[in-house]
């Protein structure tokens, strides 16, 4: 991750590289509960932890309708649904709508926004 300063907002970008492509975040608040991002289409939007509970709830989920493995579609359905926000667009991502080009950078994403190991 390369720290940018963002002299404009006194705040900073940090890029992040997930499979060879670039998502920069533009700004965070309450320790990374919210975190807005530039996504590799040039997009923004905001990222929007669930809490928790909810995210433990949506795993042992996710393993349960899958008998003990994860099932990366139901996870991918909760956060489009619940954590991704479009900023200044009206495109609101979801499993059905992404390019199959960015599918798997948006589930290297959110999987790490939900594991608050992306920031």
């Amino acid at each position: 991750m390369d720290k940018i300063p963002n002299t404009e907002s006194e705040k900073f970008i940090e890029e992040v590289r997930i499979q060879d492509k670039t998502i920069t975040i533009l700004d965070e608040e309450n320790d990374g509960q919210i975190i807005r991002v530039e996504f590799v289409d040039g997009r923004k939007y905001k990222l929007q932890h669930p809490g928790n509970r909810t995210y433990k709830n949506w795993s042992d989920q996710s393993l349960k309708l899958n008998k003990g493995t994860i099932s990366t579609i139901y996870l991918l359905e909760q956060g489009f649904k619940y954590c991704v926000f479009p900023e200044g667009h009206d495109f609101k991502p979801s499993l059905d709508n992404v390019s199959h080009k960015h599918l798997g950078v948006w589930e290297s994403l959110l999987f790490r926004f939900l594991d608050g190991s992306l920031y």
